[in-house]
Formats: structure tokens, sequence, C-alpha cells
């Protein structure tokens, strides 16, 4: 430890971009700012400006010249604020690794921190984190396409390279050494390492991987379109209006400067960043609440996710696994029971059939000594007292492993067995496959002498070694030939009481315990039963309220697990997921073998209405994710081993386990869910339909803006009317539009009508009819508003700087109300919670106080143009312009279906409220008009 810094300043740091020197960000803002000012509309009224001078208008120059300097800046700062957005996206999602460092293992431990010369642990699913010379191995085969474009796994070994001088061998020759990035598909070992960051193989590369720009998401290129085609009828009828206005005796100065501003101002060359900004903060919203989104692009698709599959251990349920019941054919009528919560040894004790305690003079522990002892030797995990290294400043977690075998070492020691590991030479190891099902472990005592009676009576071989094993109740049983006795003898095993053992299984898993079997014996064809250990783990808190509430919002939650018929229909039932509704209707379960069964192309018929898929293995996982893509489902798969990351990959939404879930996995998904919690997938849904109401929100108020502009000065021109705003003005408007107000409306919290919405279609339109109902009638009250007090100033033909500043207040009050009316498409703004998006309250805030200063501070007047109002002209002009809210009143109360974009969702849950219907009788309200009319029938049969 104490070498640390030197290795580091030595070897560099373990990142793949070195952090670079701070930059200024005025200085930042400031480059951005002279960026601006190269824009073609900006050039255009710089140019105007200039010819002002010319013409001796000095004034409206230096006017011009300050007013684009304000809108520019505006435009550098929200840039810069994208860019910052973007970049804390970067380290979402750390990487971490397992470390040995002065003797302690570190599980968790940032691959960032990592020197040369430290000594890492690797297991199945693991991403390498630096290049690291391998010490020893046990089947470790390496995933190394990535680097190499080898398509299968390369196997390591700690063997040494033949090295012809002067020739370093090739990167698919060295078979001594992992590279970072790899993945670890299979095996465990130890490696050393050799190289990290900018040094090593993969780093090499990094700087061309680099120059590769992102792909733009489907609603960042349809904004982009949209605001191509607002810019091309924008520019068309500013032109027309100009040449109109020419044409009428407008002077040419005056009309370019105005339609070059209005230009500036109609076109919403902000509404990229706006919503680059939104689904940023966005991203950054989710990941507090411990969902990890990856790419920018996946937050629009989690609002149209239709089928959320979800993995039962660690996601709907705790992950905290608990031995609760034991089972030997030594004793074929009764079962153990075991008590203590958690990985805790302490304090927990074996009781028999009738609740009492065992003692250590038990005849009964001769039996349950062999199952103890395979649960310790077949295991990988390891309980240890917490250990701080205090130079490091981190503490060391007290269990590492997983948590299927934390429970089982955990058993092992509330025995009188203990480890036995430390007693053992492990000789060989068979990791556990998806398609085995199962786990053995070879190896033989140190001492050359078993010390417990079921194992010496097993052992025949000349080397003293035994296979022990664990896995599926039905893959163990079936190899085993004999069981093990109550003196620990071997007895045959038959038929009958195989049945028998796979019977009591099945009722272990009734109870919603997973339950293992476990068996030893000098060769893997000839096994000794030693018997089962249920485990329990329970459904999270909140996990039915969660289910419930995806439900009503019409996502389908499926639960896939490897668990038994048993254990997921009981665990299914306490999450919500099924009840006795579905079994009356004849819903029912699918094990993987019925899928394998199922012809692929009947399949995606053929599992609707199941609602629960056991037995599955990885591969079912891939054929169950295209079926329901077939359907014209939008899938969120969940996933945390190796071989789901073809499923994750393949789903519309790959969910994986940030706690429990393998690197390969948490490479291969679009989210990442820091807490393993499948409330969060709730969250998370909730989120990217908010994010796209929101974008919705802040577009409907930039649309009604540039249409109430530009209308206002068409209007003006056709009746042949002065100019009812300066040049000034309309930027001033442009700063409103695209600036805070606009994008404060991107972070309004998510309602929980949002959440009751239905999924949207990733074709749906960006803008819909509701919307521009919104936008047009807001538009042409604003217009009516402005035009109206514009005409009452305007006595006398001649426009003076309170007619103007009149109108330019009335315009400025009246897009503020309607950018409050904005934060909800349906509810009315007195139901809208004042306080609940506070960056709302300050971008209106500032915006107030700009106006203000605008208006009544001299040297801003001369900018803009304006003078100072009365506070009886400020009372009319809020009173008048607050009638925005009653219209914005009327249409969500009185045109609900014209101008919500939520309709159905609320209907749907005022239904619910109204009738007291169940969620499985609601779900199937959102849709079609037939599915309302069914619903409208079951309504009419409820009880008054």
């Amino acid at each position: 430890t104490p070498s640390i810094p030197r290795l580091r300043s030595l070897y560099g740091i373990n990142v793949l971009h070195p952090p670079t020197a701070p930059t200024s960000p005025i200085l930042i803002i400031l480059q951005s700012f002279l960026v601006q000012l190269k824009e073609p509309l900006i050039l255009m009224l710089l140019a105007s400006a200039g010819l002002s001078i010319l013409l001796g208008n000095a004034s409206d120059a230096i006017s011009i010249a300050i007013a684009l300097t304000i809108v520019s800046l505006v435009a550098a700062v929200q840039e810069y604020r994208s860019e910052k957005a973007l970049e804390k996206l970067i380290d979402l999602v750390p990487h971490t690794c397992t470390v040995v460092r002065d003797g302690s293992v570190q599980d968790h431990f940032p691959a960032c921190e990592l020197v040369v010369g430290d000594l890492i642990l690797l297991s199945t699913g693991d991403r390498v984190p630096a290049d690291c010379r391998v010490v020893d191995g046990v089947e470790l085969k390496v995933d190394e396409s990535s680097l190499t474009g080898e398509n299968h796994p390369v196997k390591k070994c700690e063997r040494g390279l033949s090295v012809v001088p002067g020739k370093n061998p090739a990167l698919t020759e060295q078979r001594n050494v992992v590279f970072m990035g790899t993945l670890v598909s299979s095996g465990r070992g130890r490696a050393l390492v050799i190289a990290v960051g900018e040094q090593t193989e993969f780093g090499k590369i990094h700087s061309s991987l680099s120059m590769v720009s992102e792909k733009k998401s489907p609603l960042q290129l349809k904004i982009d379109e949209l605001g191509q085609r607002l810019a091309v009828l924008s520019s068309m009828a500013i032109a027309g209006m100009a040449i109109v206005g020419w044409l009428m005796g407008r002077g040419f100065l005056e009309t370019v400067t105005i339609a070059v501003s209005l230009a500036v101002a109609a076109i919403p060359e902000g509404l990229p960043i706006c919503v680059t900004v939104t689904l940023a903060l966005g991203v950054l919203r989710m990941a507090k609440g411990r969902a990890i989104v990856k790419k920018l692009p996946v937050v629009e698709s989690l609002g149209c996710v239709t089928v959320v599959c979800s993995d039962k251990t660690g996601t709907l349920t705790q992950n905290e696994m608990t031995a609760r019941s034991l089972y030997t054919l030594a004793y074929p009528y009764s079962t153990f029971s075991l008590t203590g919560i958690g990985y805790t040894p302490q304090g927990s004790t074996i009781c028999d059939a009738t609740s009492t305690k065992l003692s250590k003079s038990s005849p009964e522990n001769v039996a349950l000594s062999a199952l103890f002892g395979v649960a310790s030797l077949c295991n990988n995990s390891s309980v240890s007292a917490t250990n701080t290294n205090s130079q490091e400043g981190r503490s060391g977690p007290a269990f590492t492993g997983q948590p299927t075998e934390l429970a089982l070492l955990v058993a092992a020691l509330k025995s009188s067995v203990g480890d036995l590991r430390p007693e053992y030479h492990r000789v060989q190891e068979i990791p556990f496959t998806s398609e085995r099902k199962r786990m053995e472990v070879k190896a033989r005592p140190v001492s050359s002498h078993y010390n417990l009676e079921p194992f010496a009576a097993a052992c025949d071989t000349s080397d003293q070694s035994l296979y022990f094993t664990k896995g599926m109740p039905e893959a163990v049983i079936s190899e085993c030939t004999h069981f093990t006795s109550k003196t620990g003898a071997r007895r045959p095993l038959s038929d009958d009481l195989k049945s028998r053992a796979l019977e009591t299984s099945r009722k272990m898993a009734v109870k919603g315990l997973r339950v293992l079997a476990l068996a030893y014996g000098s060769s893997l064809e000839s096994l000794t039963f030693a018997g089962l250990i249920g485990m329990e783990d329970p459904p999270r808190d909140g996990v039915v309220q969660n289910v419930s509430a995806l439900r009503r919002g019409g996502v389908k939650v499926l639960m896939v697990t490897g668990d038994s018929r048993e254990t997921a229909m009981t665990i299914a039932h306490r999450c919500g997921i099924l009840d006795e509704l579905d079994e009356e209707r004849g819903a029912s379960v699918l094990s993987g073998d019925d899928l394998d069964a199922i012809p692929v192309k009947n399949l995606s018929q053929a599992i609707s209405g199941i609602r629960v898929f056991y037995r599955v293995a990885p591969k079912h996982k891939l054929s169950l994710v295209r079926a329901l893509q077939k359907r014209g489902e939008v899938v969120a798969m969940t996933g945390d081993g190796v071989n789901d990351a073809t499923a994750l990959k393949a789903s519309d939404i790959g969910i994986a386990m940030g706690k429990g879930g393998t690197d390969v996995a948490k490479e291969a998904a679009d989210v990442v869910l820091a807490d393993d919690d499948f409330s969060t997938i709730t969250k998370a849904i909730g989120e990217g339909k908010g994010i796209f109401f929101n974008i919705r929100h802040f577009l409907a108020f930039q649309l009604s803006t540039s249409f109430a502009a530009l209308s206002m000065q068409c209007i003006a021109t056709i009746l042949g009317l002065p100019s009812p705003l300066n040049a000034m003005q309309i930027l001033w408007i442009n700063i409103i539009m695209d600036g805070p107000p606009a994008q404060s409306l991107g972070v309004e919290p998510v309602d929980k009508s949002v959440l009751r919405a239905k999924p949207r279609n990733h074709d749906d339109p960006i803008v819909t009819k509701p919307m521009l109902f919104r936008a047009v009638t807001s538009a042409a009250l604003i217009v009516f508003l402005t035009l109206k007090v514009f005409a009452n100033e305007l006595d006398d033909g001649h426009v003076t700087r309170r007619d103007t500043t009149m109108t330019f207040m009335t315009f400025v009050n009246c897009d503020l109300f309607n950018a409050y009316a904005c934060r909800s498409s349906h509810f009315a703004f007195y139901e809208i919670d004042f306080f609940s998006n506070t960056a709302f309250l300050y971008a209106i805030a500032g915006s107030i106080m700009g106006q203000l200063l605008v208006v009544y501070f001299p040297p801003l007047q001369e900018v803009f143009q304006t003078t100072s109002l009365s506070l009886w002209d400020m009372t009319y002009i809020i009173s008048l312009s607050s009638s925005v809210l009653m219209l914005d009143t009327l249409r969500k109360k009185f045109f609900t279906r014209c101008c919500a974009d939520m309709a159905e969702g609320v209907a749907l849950d005022k239904k619910k409220d109204d009738y007291g219907l169940d969620d499985v009788q609601i779900s199937g309200f959102m849709g079609k008009k037939a599915k309302r009319m069914k619903m409208r029938k079951q309504i009419a049969m409820l009880p008054i």
C-alpha cells in the first residue's frame, strides 16, 4: 500500500480518458458565445446594425448589438449546461473489481484505483479491469472479441510463452494474459496487473474509438426534423410578410431588421438543445433514483415499454437467502428447520419436525453432517469479520459471493460442521452452467483422513478424493445411486426414494423456498444423495404496489425464473403477478421445456396470457423476447448472468442488476439497477413517460410563442398597422421562449397520472392534435390581447415608446402565464402543485426580474426602446394577460379530449376510483373502442 502513489505516478491511473486540466466555465462560455455569433441569422442582424451606422442611426445599431449579445450569451450558457449534463453521464456506471491488497480481499473495489502490481480475482461474468498476467485459474475462459475479433472464448492459463527475441507475440497468442475490457465467460482465476489505463492494449486503440460520434436518438431526429420544418414555414411567412410590408411603405432597413429578428425568435433553434438537456437531466434524475441509464436514446424507449420480464431472485425478492428447511432420506418422513436471519451464524439453532432443538450429540447430526459438509465444500463464497484498511480508508465486506452460496455456507456454520474448506485441498472445479444446472468440486482432505463418517464411507479412491455437487433437485437426484443413512453409511437409492425426495422438494417449493439438492461420491456417475436445503428469499417491500401500478398503466409484468413451478407460483402470488382471477380464467404457467416443445412460428400465440415462466434457461429468455416482439410488444428484460447478455441485447430495454449482476450483463444492458429493486424499474418507466410528456409541454409552449409572434406581426402588416414590437423586443421574447422558462418545463416532476397513461408507441408523432389545439388557442388569445392593447394605445397613428412598451409587456406577461399553464396537459393551473418544480419558479422569477429591468432600468430602456409604466398600467396588463389561465382552465375542464394528451389515462383512473375495479379488470380498459365497450358492460353489472 505505501508504494501505491509512486506506482500511480510512474504508470498512470487506470482510466482511458485521463482528467485534463480544469477549464474555466467562463472561458468555455466565451468560446461558445463566439461560435453563436457566426450563426447566419445573427450575422444578418449584425449586418443590419452595420447598415444602421452607415445611415447615421447609431443608437439602433448599438441596441441591436446589445440585444444580440444577450441572446447569444443565453444560447452559449444553454449549450454549456447541455455539455456539462452529458459529461456527468460518463461516470454513472463506475467499474469495480475484486482486489487483494495487504493480504485482504476487497470486493467492489473501484477499477480506476488499480495500480501495476495489484492482484485481482476474476470470476465468471467479470470484465477485466486492466491488462493482467494470469497467476492461476480454474477453467478460465475469456471473450476477447471486443479486442481481437475472435468469436470463441479463449482459454487462459498460467504457463509461460515461448517468445522469439525481438518479436512481441500477437495478442491472440498471449494465452497467459487477460486484457482490459475483455469479459470472463467461464471459470475463475487470479491475475497480476501489468498495465493500466492508456498503456493497456485497449487503451492504445481508445483514441480512434473516441473519434466515433454518438448516433442521435429517434426522438432527437424527430425534433431536428420538426425544427427544420418550422424553420422553412417560418422563413416563408416572414419573407412574405417582409415583402408585403416593404410594398406598403415600410422602410427597407426597418423591414429587414424586424424580419430577421422575427426569424431569430420564431425559428426554434434552441429546441434540440432543450431536448438534449431534458433527456440528460432526466438520466441524472433516474441515477439518483438508482436506475442508471447508459445512453440518452434509452430514455424515450422506457415510456414505450409494454411488457416487463423480471427475474424473481433479487429483483422481485430481497436477494437475502436464508436456509430454512433441511431434508435427508435418513429421516424420510420429517424435515428439519433452521432459525436465524441473514448471514449471521450466531444465535441460530437446528430443530427437528417437533421444533425440538438438536444438540451436538443428537443422532440426527450424523446424516445432517453430510449435507452441511457438501454445502461448505462445494462453495466459493466467504464469511469473515469486517476488516478495515486504515491506510486506504476502505472497509472490506464481511460477506463475498452469491447469495445462494452464502446461505449454504452460513447454514454449515450454524451446525457443528462449520467451514471445511481449510481442511481440504481442491483438486478440480466444474462451474455451474444453465445447461447442466449443477456445480461440482473435487477435493481431498489435507490430512488424508475424513473427519465426517459419511465422507469416509463413500471414499474408495486411491487419492482419497471425492466429488461434492449441488444443483437443481431433478438434475442432481437423477445422478445419485445411493443415499446417506442414519449411521452415515451408503444405502442404495430406489426409485421410490427418489420420488419421495422430489416430492419433498416440491412441497418446500410450494412454501416459496428455493430448493437445492446436495450429493457426494467417488465419481459423478455414482453419487450419494446427502439431502435437500430449502432457502427463503421473501418478496421486497412494495413490490405488490409496483406491479399493480405498472398494470394500471398498461404494462404487463411477467416472471421469468429458473426456480421450480411451485416456488415460482408461490412468489408470483405474493408479488401480485398471479391471483385467483387468473386461475379462474385459465391463466397458467409455462416451463423452459414447454417453450422448447412449441414451434417457433407458434410461440408468440402460445405465450398469450402466460405470466410466469419457470425452469427457464438464458436461451429461453431470448426466445421469449423475440416471441413478444413478434406480437408488437416493447420488451424490458432483466438479467444478471453471462448467458443473459444475448437476451438483454435483443430486448428493447435490457436491464442488468448493479449489485448482483455480472459485468457481462451490465455491458449488454441499457439500464443498470444500482439496488436490484423492482420498484426502481417502475420509477424508471414512470420517468421515461414523464420526460416525453415534459418535452411535449415545453414544445407546446415554444410553438404557441412562435405562432403568436408570427401571427401578430402578419396581422399588423396585413391591416397596415406599424410593427407592434421593435427588433430588440422580439429578440428578448426569443430569450424567454428558448431560455430558462422553456427548459424548466422539461424537469417537471413526474405526476402519478403519467404512470397510469398507456405506453407510447415509438411511431407516435411528437406533435399531436391536442398539443396543436393548445398551442393555437393560446397563441390566438395572446395575439388578440396584445393587439387589443396595441390598438388602444395607438390613438394618434404614431408609434411611441409607451405604445410598444405596453404591447411588449402584455405579450411577455401572456407568455409567462402560458408557460405556467403548459406545466400540465390535463390539470388546471390551480390543481398544479405550485412549489413542485422549483427550477420553473426560479426561471419565471428571473424572467420577471429581467422584464422589469428592461422596462424600468434606464440603460436597458435605451437598448429596448421602452419607457416606465405606472402601477395602474401593470395592474391592467397583469389582469388582462391572466385570462390565459382562464382559457386553459376552460380547455382542460370542458374540452379534455381535444387538449389533453393523457385523457384516456385520467379517465381510466377515474373509472377505477369510482367503481373500485381491481387491476386485472381494469387492465384492458385502455386501448381500442371494443375494450372500452366491454368495460362499460362490466360496470353496468356491478351492484349499486
